[in-house]
């Protein structure tokens, strides 16, 4: 696969995942919200959980456009640049800050009694994912950094 085709499957990707997201955060969560904390008695809560869940979306939405940067380096035949290493490692930083942000924002909820163990678990299988797609992106700046590193002795070599 060359380079632009694989960069047009990769912004087609990150279109349908803008879509997905946009469906995920304004349609379903408010309605998964509203069933879950209607069944525990914690309806009159929804509002501050939707302002959560809804500052909670811009981190993901960001990486979706450094997502987009990154599949135009690679059509530009720019796949292993220090850029790229520098996108993925603020993926990295925003999925933490995502993450923790909603640790916290959870604790405080059940603290408060605005949740259950029942959502502040689920939460933690989230806030899981937010970890995994921490560390994956770190690992793809690191391994992206090092191939860059390796191509610009190559370049001067010859």
């Amino acid at each position: 696969m060359k380079q632009k085709s694989l960069s047009n499957w990769l912004k087609g990707i990150i279109l349908g995942m803008v879509i997905m997201g946009i469906i995920i955060y304004f349609k379903i969560i408010p309605l998964i919200i509203s069933e879950l904390l209607t069944s525990l008695n914690l309806l009159n809560h929804y509002n501050i959980w939707l302002i959560i869940i809804f500052i909670s979306s811009i981190p993901c939405f960001l990486v979706l456009m450094i997502g987009w940067i990154v599949a135009t380096n690679i059509g530009n035949d720019n796949s292993f640049s220090k850029e790229n290493a520098k996108h993925l490692k603020m993926v990295m930083i925003l999925s933490l800050t995502d993450t923790v942000y909603f640790f916290i924002a959870n604790i405080i909820l059940y603290t408060y009694k605005m949740s259950s163990p029942l959502i502040f678990t689920i939460s933690l299988i989230i806030e899981f994912a937010g970890i995994c797609i921490a560390i994956v992106s770190a690992c793809l700046s690191h391994l992206i950094m090092k191939a860059f590193l390796l191509k610009e002795q190559s370049d001067l070599t010859i």
